[in-house]
């Protein structure tokens, strides 16, 4: 299932994708991967579609503390963190 979910940053891109770099490995083993992220002009919030076996169970991973030290330190609010929405269909062009 793809989600589409949004936190608040508060030291940019750049630190955000070096946060993302090193959680990947542990988000693939719990299910999760990213397929596509970017920011507002200001760089102060973050926009990500992921691939998810189970949208809640995302949600509790990326707030345990020893998973979300990692974002904080990239700048991440982790608990600004919030599901926008279920993604059902998509399309590529």
């Amino acid at each position: 299932m793809k989600i589409l979910g949004t936190s608040k940053i508060n030291k940019g891109f750049p630190a955000w994708l070096e946060a993302n770099k090193k959680i990947s490995p542990m988000m693939e083993e719990a299910g999760m991967s990213m397929i596509w992220a970017g920011t507002n002009a200001d760089e102060t919030k973050i926009f990500a579609l992921m691939e998810v076996e189970d949208p809640q169970a995302a949600m509790a991973f990326g707030k345990r503390e020893d998973i979300a030290k990692i974002p904080r330190e990239g700048g991440v609010d982790v608990e600004s963190s919030e599901i926008i929405s279920v993604i059902s269909e998509t399309h590529t062009w």
